[in-house]
């Protein structure tokens, strides 16, 4: 279910520069600075945090008051077109032509991004979507329909980076789990992700880089390895093919034994207690198949409470 990454994280896909935004007397998203690399990126936070703003301004849908960002190496506000040109989107409450089917809706995401021959099968195939609903007006479409539909919308075409806001919130916890493992399958493809969320398990599964906003400021960001270590976390795990296992630990031992407090088999995992994760991401680099290192399961959850707060 974990898939390896290959992204190496020296690209910045998006680069904040002191962005801001007021409405009237409130400030929305306050002087924000910091660096999204290639791969998937997690932009945590609570309600009316400056999440959602934030995106807005990169999508040229609200203009910052001050400040700018780099999106794809192009200035949001001094070059927009070329700076959106291969972005996809996906809006929290995302809309549709109520009287266009989703081969329809596709096709016109195709053409708008110059690939009117793309085949939009292919993309509605991937993403899930019930075959018999096809060539079905939009209108007839549950909620989780429609979300599978917009974020195919959001991977038509030749983009380079996508950016998803709460793009699991109208999915079954089944339809998460599916739509997380395409997701990651993207990045593996080479398309960078940017998801918004405020769901710590969701994004603790597929980004290797977080960002915590709250009251409009960037609290941390970086590389989430890193940063559990930073807050005193140490446990770690690997998930794969449970059959693989033995054959996993007996790699690390051997590469990365002295980088490794304690090591030992759960089911499917690898449970690793150690200091220095990215000496064990290295040595799983060295392993043929999907393995990815990630801080222990709820992790996430415990530096989002310690940064943000809680009760």
């Amino acid at each position: 279910m974990i898939k390896k990454i290959t992204h190496n994280g020296s690209e910045k896909v998006v680069v904040f520069k002191r962005l801001t935004k007021i409405y009237d007397e409130k400030t929305a998203v306050d002087s924000l600075s910091a660096e999204i690399p290639s791969g998937c990126y997690g932009l945590l936070g609570p309600n009316g945090a400056g999440k959602t703003t934030t995106i807005l301004m990169l999508m040229g849908l609200v203009r910052p008051t001050s400040g700018t960002a780099e999106m794809l190496g192009h200035d949001i506000v001094e070059d927009p077109i070329n700076a959106r040109e291969r972005v996809g989107y996906i809006p929290e409450n995302v809309g549709f032509y109520p009287n266009m089917t989703a081969i329809e809706h596709v096709q016109l995401m195709a053409d708008l991004r110059g690939r009117p021959r793309q085949d939009p099968e292919a993309i509605l195939e991937w993403v899930g979507l019930d075959r018999t609903y096809w060539n079905k007006k939009v209108r007839k479409y549950s909620q989780g329909m429609r979300q599978r539909l917009g974020i195919a919308q959001a991977f038509t075409g030749d983009v380079s980076l996508v950016i998803m806001d709460e793009p699991l919130s109208n999915l079954d916890p089944l339809g998460r789990n599916d739509i997380m493992r395409k997701i990651i399958q993207k990045v593996d493809q080479g398309i960078s992700v940017i998801i918004s969320s405020h769901v710590t398990l969701e994004v603790e599964h597929i980004a290797d880089h977080i960002g915590i906003i709250y009251n409009g400021k960037m609290l941390v960001s970086g590389d989430l390895n890193e940063i559990a270590i930073h807050h005193g976390i140490h446990d770690f795990e690997i998930q794969m093919d449970s059959d693989r296992v033995d054959d996993v630990v007996e790699v690390l031992q051997s590469e990365a034994g002295e980088h490794i407090i304690s090591i030992r088999a759960a089911g499917s995992r690898i449970l690793v207690e150690t200091m220095e994760p990215h000496c064990i991401s290295t040595a799983l680099g060295s392993i043929d198949g999907s393995l990815r290192l990630k801080p222990l399961s709820g992790s996430l959850g415990d530096i989002y409470i310690k940064r943000v707060g809680g009760p």
